[in-house]
């Protein structure tokens, strides 16, 4: 056989991805699809997430989340415009997280939605314990993340709050404050 059939991937290739869309399972699909392609055509890919979310859908948001920890990729995220509720799964997900001076970073606490309110009682049951298991992934993540506290991040986010750039970085949402998106080569 000859080595003239060996396709030598590059070394350490950059990718970008833009998600300036709602966190739902057919948006994080897309994306992990995306990074399924270069990481089994390349070596040790590295990515950058630009990011820009209102939120939505918390499992799909934790689903991308558990995917990129657990391949272990380099990726860097950045925020700009807003990164809201569940997009925050998404942002967190970076080595390093950078975010725009006038990027707004929304947190409340986390909405679920379940099944009709015709239903027997036992799914009523699983639905609810399904959402706990969520709620508990999804605060969790974030307490890591950020290295607080899951009951000091919990308060947080049951009031309410929104920061702004240098304020994500003091919080430990983010690493570093940018006046411009960096790109990487």
């Amino acid at each position: 056989m000859s080595d003239n059939n060996i396709i030598s991937p590059s070394t350490n290739p950059k990718y970008w991805y833009s998600f300036p869309c709602s966190v739902n399972s057919d948006n994080v699909g897309k994306f992990i699809d995306f990074v399924l392609g270069k990481v089994h055509s390349d070596i040790s890919p590295e990515f950058t997430l630009y990011l820009s979310s209102l939120g939505g859908d918390m499992d799909s948001a934790i689903r991308f989340y558990d995917f990129i920890k657990a391949l272990n990729l380099k990726i860097n995220t950045v925020g700009y415009g807003q990164v809201e509720s569940a997009a925050i799964m998404l942002f967190l997900c970076g080595q390093k997280r950078f975010v725009h001076k006038d990027c707004r970073l929304r947190l409340h606490a986390p909405r679920y939605s379940g099944p009709e309110q015709l239903q027997v009682i036992s799914v009523h049951q699983e639905v609810t314990t399904l959402l706990q298991k969520l709620d508990e992934r999804y605060f969790e993540i974030i307490a890591k993340e950020t290295s607080k506290k899951n009951s000091e991040i919990r308060k947080v986010y049951n009031k309410g709050k929104i920061l702004v750039g240098k304020e994500a970085v003091d919080f430990g949402f983010a690493t570093e404050t940018v006046n411009k998106l960096p790109i990487f080569k």
